[in-house]
């Protein structure tokens, strides 16, 4: 599972022209993952002669030219070789036989992971005659059974990169979706490799796990070799850059990245040192746009036909008193209205009616600063002729503040984050190499909401003394789905998080006739300190309505008042075995082995807390302690076979077909997030109470909350209803069983066709579930049922009643829905408490189980041309669709997705469109070096001044057009009635709208909307609406960005690069999601369908000065 603390800083990206030389993004299909900590390449190939026929004994050599590190082999009887375990890098090869002339091969650009092959065919002659060819390795790949993706040194140096982010980069490879613009903080580092979970993916750098699991991408540091270097600065600020949609001005923009980098021999041939440093400074004034509160709601006024629709208005659009037979205005609520959201200076928000709603805009351009700091240190030294050795270090520490939805707040996060590694590389002889890895991974992390610059929340209005200020969510959203009527006021984070990684492994190669036998063993220690959560640390209250909040008549008050640190604790290991035998010269079969094992999640101190159910399916009332999580680990012995395939069937490498079939596990390594809220470590309070009846009395932070609640006769006792969460007590490991077929055709020696299917199905998969919510039944009376579930508040001449006096509905013989049952009642602290959940001493709870299931199909085609006559590009499509049953298990994995799945006792009920599902999706990207200066097509003949000029020039660009991503509207509140606070209802299509539902983008331009709310109606009280989830797709993305180079060459040894680079550089709009609320309460949601910010920014202008040596 994901290393959220340990994930790469989400705040700026190093150099990576220095700091990564390759990067491969496994699709993870054939035996990608044998060798799960391999980040070496191999070179292969067959010697013949020119007739054809094979040379056994041929003596074959291969020299890294940057490092002068030598391996040699000899052919085996069948003519074949191959050197395993070599260091990403240049090579050239050398092949000699007596009676034959010695054959050179120069241009070998090994990238990690990659297993190159190079045939050599030696002329009859004398030894002392040599053949030098340069060629790099051919594009068809005619071995290497798994499916993967390549980034080069040069599209990682050269393509422009906003932010210099290198996980940009990623998209370049099929199958890949950057999902950021689709999450609630788009800051955040999100992708999606082959249909998989982001949450599963891991990165590794130089061998050690840097993230989390699974989707793997690979990570090297460059070695020192000659001496070389740069020093470079990249600049940006406002003055060129266009002003976004939603801003009124544009607002102040400063960045500054800069540093250096050099390296070189500490011994020639022997001893290498490389050292980097990137520096990273932004204050922007982001633009903003925020739902609140208009001026009259601020003073308790509401529309008349919001505060008494049934009681008719002379004048519905007036604004009166927030009070009805409901309930009464309060004044106590009017400074939190005035003091959490910034005062409105947009246009007012109408219903379909265009009736002023209470709502308008808040427009600005609230600040955010990121200073960051990255270094690196690479040693490496050959020992012997069998021994060489490398040591990494490098460290990134970063602060960031954020401005949230509601700019009345920011978010403060501090990261710091070190890996170090050691590896060795022994050869006991020519067929037989081992690799040993040993490294330690650390990343802290804080984070804490507080009110931005400029604003102040006066200590009254604090829901927990000593801490900073807490949330209020209205109208569709809870604290973990940030889609609501009005903007979020975020004060109620606050959290600290440390995780440690020990990892050592060992990898063996042997080289036996046509066996490539591998094998080897991985173990890695994990530790995980924290405390605090990023939710409901200061409290948290919501209400379903903006009438309902200025009433103060809340759904809920959730607030941890005492966090304690947790010390989780888990070991987890890894074996494989792999033979590849190639069967034929053209026909290569792979078949390995993994088997997996976590030691479990254990808190060091014993005090794992988790919920259990009953006998009876009800969950208990107080936790089960103790050191583990688990009544069973079911993660002991998982095997994952991997099968594969490559075949070439012209035989000359210009076609290859190549399959693959293999089973993964996700260990579950990061479970602390459902553990850290249950009491009595981390107890989490829930209360109905209205807000201003607790703050007579609140609770000071770090005061423990009084214990459970256990009998209704608990009158008069202090005693707290908890919030917890939870974990399935006898887990499965999620797995993913995944096939692939992949063609490659090579239409010259550097351009190369490929046709790939990728497919998926996983099972196991975590999904979010409330452990106590009301139990849904299918209504078996012929005449109808009583639905209303916990809206149930009372009965009147034995009908139940839904609200004061409204009768609740009846739903026909066979629908499933919530009955509207009389409550039950107990009084604690004073106040009335009325529930219907299984268990009424236990709140609402998101507990994790492993029930759901994903499936995934997806083909593509992309066209891959290698730099010649200084052009080189790579575009690919894929046409894809993933289902699943729920992808926002956390709070920040989808796009406005509830964290829960709405009927837990029905899963299919949610199975439609993953959050991250992109149907279409194509990339591109190019480097060309202009022909113009001396030697090229125009001006070859320039020379001084006018090549100074003309020559040197460079052009480099990426183009990405993606379809939208899938989101479902949902209901601003509980009107199912199950009591899951964490999961809003969805709506009914609207049987009598006839109009097209989704305006679109030109929609949203002319209605201010981009779907048409008129095309949803309001469920029945207890029964679930008919939406289907990721049924509607949000807006497409389009972009282009491009920079230009120029070289200036002073000396062989100095240059200096100027280069302007401009992202979205046709300024196209690209809108973010909507908001998907249609209802707050019983009235269509004044923000629905309504769009707030661009999945990116307007053009954008950097420019760049780097001194190379």
């Amino acid at each position: 599972m994901v290393n959220r603390s340990g994930r790469r800083s989400p705040f700026a990206s190093p150099n990576l022209a220095a700091f990564v030389i390759a990067l491969i993004g496994c699709a993870v299909l054939g035996s990608c993952l044998a060798l799960a900590q391999g980040f070496t390449a191999t070179v292969t190939g067959t010697v013949t002669d020119t007739s054809g026929a094979v040379l056994p004994g041929t003596a074959i050599s291969i020299k890294n030219l940057e490092t002068g590190l030598t391996r040699a082999v000899e052919a085996d009887l069948g003519g074949n070789y191959s050197i395993a375990s070599l260091p990403v890098g240049e090579y050239e090869l050398t092949a000699e036989k007596m009676g034959f002339q010695r054959e050179v091969r120069r241009g070998i650009n090994l990238v990690v992971a990659q297993e190159a092959v190079v045939n050599l065919t030696l002329q009859v002659g004398s030894i002392v005659q040599q053949v030098t060819v340069t060629e790099a390795a051919p594009l068809v790949n005619t071995t290497t059974t798994s499916t993967s993706g390549v980034i080069t040194e040069q599209q990682i140096k050269e393509l422009p990169l906003n932010g210099r982010s290198f996980d940009q980069l990623l998209t370049l490879n099929v199958g890949t979706v950057d999902n950021r613009s689709n999450i609630n903080n788009g800051a955040w580092t999100s992708f999606s490799v082959a249909g998989k979970r982001p949450e599963t993916n891991r990165f590794i750098l130089n061998g050690v796990d840097y993230i989390g699991a699974n989707a793997t991408g690979q990570f090297i540091t460059p070695s020192g070799s000659s001496v070389h270097g740069a020093v470079f600065e990249y600049l940006r600020n406002g003055a060129l850059d266009a002003r976004n949609y939603f801003e009124n001005a544009k607002g102040p923009f400063k960045r500054n990245q800069f540093g250096g980098e050099v390296g070189g021999p500490l011994k020639k041939d022997k001893a290498f040192l490389f050292v980097n440093y990137e520096g990273f400074r932004e204050r922007w004034n982001v633009p903003n746009v925020a739902n609140v509160p208009d001026a009259q709601a601020r003073l308790g006024n509401l529309p008349c036909y919001i505060v008494s629709p049934a009681a008719g208005c002379p004048n519905p659009a007036a604004y009166v008193v927030a009070t009805n037979k409901t309930g009464t205005m309060q004044p106590g609520m009017l400074p939190y209205a005035n003091y959490f959201w910034p005062a409105p200076n947009g246009p007012e928000l109408l219903d379909p009616s265009t009736r002023p709603t209470g709502t308008a805009q808040a427009i600005g351009n609230p600040l955010r600063s990121v200073r960051e700091d990255f270094g690196l240190l690479r040693f490496d030294t050959t020992i012997s002729s069998k021994d060489s050795f490398s040591a990494n270090f490098n460290g990134d520490d970063g602060r960031r503040g954020a401005p949230p939805a509601d700019p009345v707040f920011t978010t403060l996060s501090t990261q710091r984050a070190y890996l170090a590694s050691l590896q060795e590389t022994h050869i006991f002889s020519n067929t037989i190499v081992n690799v040993a890895t040993l490294g330690f991974s650390r990343a802290w992390g804080t984070q804490v909401n507080v009110p931005a610059p400029g604003y102040t929340i006066p200590s009254n209005l604090i829901f927990l003394p000593g801490t900073n200020p807490g949330s209020i969510t209205i109208g569709g959203g809870t604290a973990t789905v940030v889609a609501a009527a009005l903007a979020q006021p975020t004060g109620n984070s606050r959290s600290r998080d440390t995780r440690n990684h020990v990892t050592g492994a060992d990898d063996l190669h042997l080289t036996r006739g046509n066996h490539a036998w591998s094998a080897g063993v991985w173990i890695q220690r994990i530790q995980q300190n924290q405390i605090g959560n990023a939710q409901f640390t200061a409290g948290t209250a919501n209400y379903d309505t903006l009438l309902a909040f200025l009433q103060d008549s809340p759904k809920q008050f959730l607030a941890a008042s005492n966090p304690q640190p947790l010390y989780f604790r888990s070991t987890e290991t890894g074996l494989y075995i792999q033979d590849e035998i190639k069967l034929k010269p053209n026909f290569t079969l792979r078949l390995g082995v993994r088997e997996e094992m976590t030691s479990g999640w254990n808190e060091a101190h014993g005090h794992a807390a988790n919920y259990l159910y009953d006998a009876n399916g009800i969950v208990q009332t107080d936790p089960r302690i103790d050191s583990s999580a688990f009544l069973k680990n079911n993660a002991k012995m998982l095997w994952e076979p991997r099968i594969g395939l490559a075949w070439d069937p012209s035989g000359s490498g210009k076609w290859s077909v190549r399959a693959g079939f293999g089973i993964y596990n996700d260990l579950q390594d990061n479970l602390a997030h459902r553990l850290n809220a249950d009491p009595p470590f981390n107890a989490r309070l829930t209360l109905t109470t209205p807000l201003l009846t607790y703050m007579q009395n609140p609770i000071p932070f770090g005061t423990q909350p009084p214990p459970s609640c256990h009998t209704l006769a608990d009158a008069g006792t202090n005693c707290s209803i908890f919030s917890p969460g939870g974990l399935d007590p006898f887990m499965h490991t999620p797995t993913l069983q995944q096939w692939s077929l992949t063609i490659q055709r090579s239409i010259s020696q550097n351009l190369m066709v490929e046709l790939s299917y990728v497919g998926s199905q996983a099972y196991h998969v975590v999904g979010a579930e409330d452990l106590n919510m009301a139990v849904p039944q299918v209504c078996s009376d012929p005449t109808g049922c009583y639905s209303g579930g916990i809206n149930a508040t009372g009965t009147s001449g034995g009908i139940p009643l839904c609200g004061g006096t409204t009768p609740c509905p009846k739903v026909p013989q066979g629908m499933t829905y919530l009955p509207a049952t009389p409550p039950k009642t107990f009084v604690t602290t004073g106040t009335t408490k009325l529930t219907q959940r299984p268990n009424p001493f236990v709140g609402p709870m998101q507990s994790w189980f492993y029930n759901t299931t994903s499936s995934y199909h997806s083909g593509s085609v992309s066209l891959t041309k290698r730099a010649t006559r200084g052009l080189a590009f790579k575009a690919n499509y894929t046409f894809s669709k993933l289902l699943d049953i729920e992808s926002a298990f956390l709070a920040t994995s989808g796009a406005n997705e509830p964290p829960t799945v709405l009927n837990p006792f029905d899963l299919n009920m949610n199975r439609g469109l993953a959050s991250y599902n992109l149907k279409h999706q194509f990339n591109a990207n190019f480097t060309y070096q202009l022909p113009f200066g001396r030697g090229q097509h125009f001006g070859g003949g320039a020379a001084g001044p006018a090549d100074k000029v003309i020559g040197g020039w460079q052009w480099n660009g990426s183009i990405t057009a993606q379809g939208g991503f899938p989101f479902t509207p949902t209901v601003g509140s509980n009107v199912s009635g199950t009591g899951d606070t964490q999961n809003p209802d969805v709506p009914n299509r609207n049987p009598v709208f006839n109009g097209p539902v989704v305006l679109g983008t030109d929609g949203f331009r002319t209605t201010g909307r981009y779907f048409d709310r008129n095309g949803f109606s309001l469920p029945l009280a207890g029964t679930f609406g008919n939406v289907a989830r990721g049924s509607f797709i949000g807006p497409a993305f389009y972009n282009f960005d491009t920079s230009l180079f120029k070289n200036f060459s002073f000396t062989e040894e100095y240059r200096l690069q100027f280069r302007v680079e401009a992202f979205n550089l046709l300024n196209r709009t690209n809108f973010a999601s909507p908001n998907p609320v249609t209802f707050s309460g019983n009235n269509y949601s004044s923000s629905a369908g309504v769009i707030t910010q661009t999945a990116n920014p307007s053009r954008q202008i950097q420019f760049a000065l780097k001194l190379l040596f």
